[in-house]
Order: C-alpha cells, then sequence, then structure tokens
C-alpha cells in the first residue's frame, strides 16, 4: 500500500507458522527459531544484517504468535531493495552454527525466567492449559521451559528448511514507494527461491468441553486477579466479527461496560476483554484486577 506521508517504507514478511505448528517436544521453536534469524547467512556474517539497517537509520525486529512469525524493518523508503535482498537472504540462507544457538539461548532463557516471575504470565499460561487439552494453543508461545532448554540446533533448522520459504510467506509493504516497482524488487529477491515442501497443517481436533473447569494459583502479592475464557470459533466464522466487536463493547476504554460496572464501582482496578480470533477455534477472555 503506498502511503507518501513520509518518505520511509515499512518492510514485513509474514511466515505462516507459529506455535499452533509445534508438538510436544518442541514447544518453542516457532520463537526460538526467530532469535536465530537474526544471526548469520552465508552471504552475510554474524551482525551484518543489523549493522546495514541501523546504517540506514532504521529499526528492525521480529515477533512469534500462535499462528505466525514475523520479521520487519522501519526505513529510508530509497532502502527498500536492501530490506528484501536481506529478507530474501535468511529466508533459505540462515546458517543457525551451533555457537549462535548457544549465546541465543542465554537471551530467551532469561525471556523464560521473567515469564515465570510474572503473575499475569502464569495465571495466562494456566488457563490456557486448563481450557484446552488437545490443542497447541494449550502452551505458551515461548514453549516449555524443558522442551527449550532441551531442543537441538539441528531440530531447529530442520523446523526452518520445512516452514521457511516463499510459498509459506507473505511480504507486506507500506510507505512510500511506486507499487509497480516495488512488487518488481520483491519478484527479483523473492521469485528465484525454491518453494518448499507444503507443511502438514495441524489436525488435532480439541474435543468439545462437557463441562465448566476452575483452576486456582497462589502466589504471594496483595493484588487478586480474575480471569474468565469461552470457547469460540476459528477466525474464517462470522461469529468473530460480533464477538470483535463485543470486546469492545466491553473494554473500550473508560466507557466500556466493564469499566463502568467494576473500576467506576470501585470493584476493580483494571479489567480487560479480548476476542482471540485465530486459525483454529480459541477462547474470548474477560480479566480483571482487584486489591
Amino acid at each position: 500500500k503506498e502511503v507518501r506521508v513520509a518518505p520511509v517504507v515499512s518492510v514485513n514478511v509474514f511466515y505462516h507458522v507459529g506455535s499452533r505448528n509445534e508438538s510436544t517436544g518442541i514447544t518453542g521453536v516457532s520463537h526460538l527459531l526467530e532469535h536465530m534469524m537474526f544471526k548469520a547467512t552465508a552471504k552475510f556474517p554474524r551482525g551484518v544484517f543489523d549493522r546495514l539497517i541501523r546504517q540506514t537509520g532504521g529499526v528492525s525486529n521480529a515477533a512469534t504468535w500462535t499462528d505466525y512469525t514475523y520479521y520487519w524493518e522501519l526505513v529510508q523508503s530509497d532502502y527498500l531493495n536492501l530490506c528484501l535482498k536481506l529478507e530474501a537472504d535468511r529466508m533459505e540462507g540462515a546458517l543457525f552454527a551451533p555457537a549462535d544457538h548457544k549465546s541465543e539461548m542465554v537471551v530467551v532463557r532469561s525471556e523464560l525466567e521473567g515469564r515465570e516471575n510474572s503473575p499475569d504470565s502464569r495465571f495466562w499460561d494456566l488457563v490456557n492449559a486448563t481450557a484446552f487439552t488437545a490443542s497447541p494453543y494449550q502452551w505458551p508461545v515461548i514453549g516449555w521451559r524443558s522442551d527449550v532448554e532441551g531442543m537441538t540446533r539441528d531440530q531447529i533448522y530442520r523446523y526452518y528448511r520445512e516452514h521457511y520459504g516463499p510459498n509459506n510467506a507473505t511480504v507486506i509493504l507500506v510507505g512510500d514507494f511506486d507499487t509497480a516497482k516495488a512488487v518488481e524488487m520483491v519478484r527479483h529477491w523473492f521469485g528465484g527461491l525454491k518453494p518448499i515442501s507444503a507443511p502438514r497443517e495441524p489436525y488435532t481436533v480439541e474435543p468439545p468441553q462437557r463441562g465448566e473447569r476452575r483452576v486456582e494459583l497462589r502466589l504471594a502479592g496483595s493484588a487478586e486477579r480474575s480471569l474468565l475464557a469461552w470457547h469460540i470459533p476459528s477466525a474464517k466464522n462470522p461469529d468473530c466479527y460480533a464477538l470483535d466487536v463485543l470486546e469492545q463493547v466491553l473494554s473500550g476504554g473508560r466507557s466500556g461496560r466493564l469499566y463502568q460496572a467494576l473500576v467506576e464501582q470501585g470493584l476493580a482496578t483494571e479489567t480487560w476483554a479480548y476476542s482471540a480470533s485465530k486459525t483454529d477455534p480459541s477462547l474470548f477472555y474477560v480479566g480483571a484486577v482487584t486489591q
């Protein structure tokens, strides 16, 4: 999409793989792989990717979610071609050196420890693990710690080869460029990449929940948290539009029903709602914090 208000461009590459594509034993591999993608390729040694982006005055980062992993750069529009070149290179040329795996595990382990020290994260993970018994949505995107620490470099590299390819990715460009020229750049850098075999879609279906489930987590601290969740259909179901509207009605700022009913009445200090429209059936959450 051309947006000419400023001489910048946002480059985004979405891979259609996330924690829903994992299995027991390799939970967290999508996120760990994301970290490894910033290391060396055959053409660009370790550290060169970040340095080239910084030299343009730009910024870059990435994120992993249940249904996708994406990488992005925000740079001066003159450097669109450079960003596409770099993204295409690491789409099939990442090396995953054992030394890089070892060093990046220090970073990921720190993230895991940070979540373990967060009451909200621990509560969130517990509720999801209780709501789902078969679906991959039962584990956190970062994975279970024992899986992450036990994973080998070869397991991560194999997952990369199975899911990272031009036919399992979407390039999204927004900013100051000519569309026809930008599309030609994409064709130039990605068009020659070899497609991968179509990854097998997850086939495990969450069985129907036959009754209410409750779980309680007791930790030190003065604030109490409540989290309710209801099963909802996948994002392909038209009901999800109504659920997205309901989310805003309930928690869309100070005019939201939850804020007015709980915060303004002094029953809670914080409230929120979230409709997790995802590829597979997910959950609608309502949460509150009280003293």
